[in-house]
């Protein structure tokens, strides 16, 4: 057996890298990411919610707060309701916070010359504040833009598997829920195949994790280019992955799980691996009463393919 070449970096330590003709296919580097404070966690949550609706609410603040400013005093400062909104905006961007800082500093320097009871000194003055305010508040729209792109980051490495860079089971069950409703919406049919590495353990056994490690890579890479861009590819245990195909009826599931099995099994000859590939795929005319179900219907027959007929692929309807 051909052991797959795996690259080590300068202090020596193995990262899993199999070559694929000229191109090298390597795990992202990944640090565990830690929980996100409230403030963040609820900024993530806003940007989670229509842009158009979030820019319709933060210009309408801007109004709220400028006309409340234009009725009080100076001695009442609404500085900070000012800056709210182009924080808020940036949840969807900073285009969006750049927008809504220009519409508040714009009416923050209306509501001060409403309010002003003695002129200024001059007229330089006014327009150095409202400079001097709208840098302040795109100094805080950066700060934010830069703080919620490494949350979501760090959120997507969350549901990211640290070796292949595919779904992990978190994500993977996430995206399944939504397939599960939308096909009880529209009651179109979806396949989920479920896939087992034979004799990977051999592997790691004989030629070391590293060696498994560059295997595992190997497959996700496949199935990654094997398989549509609305699929859902995600590596759940150690050796097992799973490929979600929305939409996808029996006949269809042939085809495309055929061509995903032969270029396994055709990456697994070229690069010598002792390995084969054992897939249980059931395709759903109706859905499943839970993710669960459907998952245990897929581990099941794969299960019986490994017992009867190892690396093979097998077809069940539901």
């Amino acid at each position: 057996m051909t052991v797959p070449r795996v690259r080590h970096d300068r202090a020596g330590s193995a990262q899993a890298a199999i070559v694929f003709g000229d191109r090298s296919v390597a795990p992202p580097a990944t640090t565990a990411p830690g929980a996100p404070s409230r403030i963040t966690a609820g900024l993530l949550r806003l940007a989670d919610v229509r842009p158009l609706t979030i820019l319709l609410a933060c210009l309408f603040m801007v109004a709220a707060v400028g006309l409340a400013d234009s009725r009080t005093t100076h001695d009442v400062s609404l500085s900070i309701f000012y800056i709210l909104p182009p924080l808020i905006a940036t949840t969807k961007g900073r285009r969006f916070g750049l927008i809504v800082a220009t519409t508040a500093s714009g009416t923050w320097f209306v509501a001060d010359l409403a309010t002003r009871i003695t002129p200024y000194s001059s007229i330089g003055i006014p327009l150095w504040n409202v400079m001097m305010r709208f840098i302040v508040i795109v100094l805080v729209v950066a700060l934010v833009d830069a703080l919620l792109g490494s949350a979501l980051h760090e959120r997507q490495l969350a549901r990211r598997d640290h070796l292949t860079g595919l779904q992990n089971s978190r994500a993977f069950y996430d995206s399944a829920e939504a397939e599960l409703r939308g096909s009880a919406r529209t009651g179109r049919p979806l396949t989920l195949a479920y896939i087992d590495i034979d004799q990977f353990k051999t592997v790691n056994d004989l030629l070391g994790h590293a060696a498994g490690d560059a295997v595992l890579v190997g497959t996700g890479h496949v199935l990654a280019l094997a398989t549509r861009g609305v699929d859902t590819v995600a590596r759940v245990g150690g050796d097992e992955f799973m490929v979600l195909l929305p939409e996808t009826d029996a006949e269809q599931a042939r085809v495309a799980l055929g061509r995903v099995h032969r270029n396994l099994v055709d990456a697994a000859i070229e690069h010598g691996w002792d390995i084969g590939y054992s897939v249980g795929a059931v395709t759903f005319t109706s859905p499943p009463e839970s993710i669960e179900a459907m998952v245990a219907g897929a581990d099941q027959l794969m299960y019986e393919v490994k017992q009867q007929d190892k690396g093979t692929i097998r077809f069940s309807t539901a």
